[in-house]
């Protein structure tokens, strides 16, 4: 038991570290290159964008944890399947409808929190929501890694994800400053998503409502 404990949980260490340097590289890079004041501003734009961690994700870890496995054992393979699909759609759509909101009044959240030197942040604040939104389904992807316990994958995907953050960063930072790191953001979010949706549907193809998906986005 302990063997597989180990197995099945070192992987999501390697995880988390991957997630550290998503986080924190671009304001590292931003500080490197003596953009303090495009930091500030990235930093105030990143706060906005963590509120639907805050409102929707943390939540939401907590609890699906337990439910995937416990929808796994219940139900019968092509059922559970069916049930993490819709509840990927249901819940991708109630990401959207938090990140909307977020964009649309960013400008007066910044204008409270920061005041006009920091109107800057309303242009970083959709790429930033949009990589938050893309972590959403990240963790719901998953899914077929954490049921079968090939979560080795999930260190993996965290991995490239952060290799291409760190290149992003130092390529598009010194000409687009704190656009460029939220750029290299969203792109990261974008690589890893796709890459964890590809490793989980070989060992555990959910039919996923792409349609759907794809016209809540639009």
């Amino acid at each position: 038991t302990l063997r597989e404990y180990l197995i099945v949980g070192s992987p999501y260490i390697f995880a988390n570290l991957g997630a550290v340097v998503l986080q924190s590289t671009d304001k590292i890079f931003l500080g490197g290159y003596e953009r303090v004041v495009e930091a500030g501003v990235y930093a105030l734009a990143g706060k906005m964008a963590s509120l639907i961690s805050v409102l929707l994700l943390g939540p939401f870890t907590l609890v699906w944890g337990p439910m995937m496995f416990r929808l796994e054992k219940d139900h019968s393979p092509g059922e559970a399947r069916r049930l993490f699909s819709r509840l990927l759609t249901y819940f991708t759509l109630l990401l959207l409808q938090v990140a909307v909101a977020i964009v649309l009044f960013s400008r007066e959240i910044i204008w409270l929190a920061g005041g006009r030197e920091y109107a800057g942040a309303q242009q970083v604040v959709p790429f930033l929501v949009a990589a938050a939104v893309l972590y959403g389904a990240y963790r719901h992807l998953q899914v077929g890694l954490s049921v079968t316990g090939r979560t080795r994958m999930l260190a993996g995907s965290f991995a490239v994800a952060a290799l291409v953050n760190v290149a992003g960063n130092a390529l598009l930072i010194p000409r687009w400053g704190a656009l460029g790191a939220a750029a290299a953001t969203l792109g990261s979010y974008v690589l890893m998503t796709v890459l964890v949706e590809r490793a989980s549907a070989r060992v555990y193809p959910v039919p996923y409502e792409w349609g759907r998906l794809a016209l809540a986005v639009a």
